[in-house]
């Protein structure tokens, strides 16, 4: 169904099923089979068989039952340890409808009844827009907003689901907004407690087994930096410029992190004018220079460019 079409038939029934509300009456079985448009092209909402009152002044609602078109029921009406039925049940059924006029098809479909009301309980929907999608977004939001498992997260009343697609008729922004990447992940674990439960100990492992890894490898770095720099100081303390040298190249190669100690040695080395080693690594003699500020290698790690 065009989507124009869609929103004026369904605003249509919402506030019809808003003013039954108003008189103390849930209708319990909204579904596009139960809505019959005119010669005058009006929808009306048939078949109250399933029908019940409430008292209307007193905000009360009545006891969960699994009556009804199954895709088409709210999770409430499926098990009454989802709490009562209420004014709020027959606004999932109008988002049901919704869904089907946009999408061709019900929320939830399988192959036996047992199936569906399996996913009304533990399923979310798939997005409108991935069944169609020609389904303009923020139709998307309307309609999911609508089919929330929580009653809390549905639009308050029929009027308020009647109100915000009028405001999509007119062009106006809407009142819903769709659920954040945090929400959806949050409804995924809420649905699956034993396999998140599974994930965030898999993944704290995990964190923990790399932090492990990470640490000891700081460390044995630390440590080879902290003796190949000693060496080197110990070397130049003998006069032995050019192994102090390759000790200190070692170190900036193997362990960028420990540069700036290694350059401050490389740059007192410079500033002596030593010999260099011959088939070594290599410092081009920069006397009176200031510290060092850049270092590299050559490809093959033989030559060991400094700039200041």
């Amino acid at each position: 169904m065009a989507p124009a079409q869609a929103v004026r038939y369904v605003k249509a029934v919402a506030e019809a099923v808003h003013y039954a509300h108003s008189q103390g009456v849930l209708h319990r079985d909204l579904k596009p089979g139960n809505i019959l448009v005119g010669p005058d092209d009006r929808p009306r909402i048939a078949d109250f068989g399933l029908a019940k009152a409430t008292d209307a002044a007193a905000g009360s609602t009545v006891t969960g039952e699994t009556l009804g078109t199954p895709a088409f029921l709210p999770p409430e009406q499926v098990s009454f340890q989802r709490g009562a039925v209420g004014p709020f049940s027959d606004v999932y059924a109008l988002g049901g409808v919704l869904y089907h006029a946009l999408t061709g098809r019900p929320p939830f479909a399988a192959g036996s009844t047992a199936d569906v009301l399996n996913q009304v309980m533990h399923a979310e929907p798939a997005p409108p827009r991935m069944v169609n999608p020609a389904v303009p977004r923020d139709l998307e939001t309307i309609c999911l907003k609508s089919l929330e498992k929580e009653p809390s997260r549905r639009y308050s009343s029929a009027q308020a689901l009647a109100e915000d697609l009028n405001r999509w008729e007119q062009g106006e922004p809407i009142r819903a907004r769709p659920a954040s990447a945090w929400e959806r992940a949050l409804k995924w674990t809420r649905r699956r407690p034993a396999v998140a439960s599974l994930l965030a100990l898999l993944a704290v492992a995990v964190a923990v087994g790399a932090a492990s890894a990470f640490w000891q490898s700081s460390l044995l770095r630390r440590a080879y930096s902290g003796t190949r720099v000693w060496l080197a100081c110990q070397l130049l303390a003998e006069g032995n410029s050019q192994d102090a040298l390759v000790s200190l190249a070692r170190v900036v190669r193997d362990v960028p992190s420990y540069r700036p100690a290694s350059a401050a040695l490389l740059s007192a080395l410079a500033q002596l004018n030593l010999p260099l080693p011959v088939g070594g690594p290599l410092i081009h003699p920069l006397s009176g220079s200031n510290l060092i500020t850049a270092l590299a290698f050559s490809p093959d790690s033989r030559f060991l460019v400094t700039a200041s």
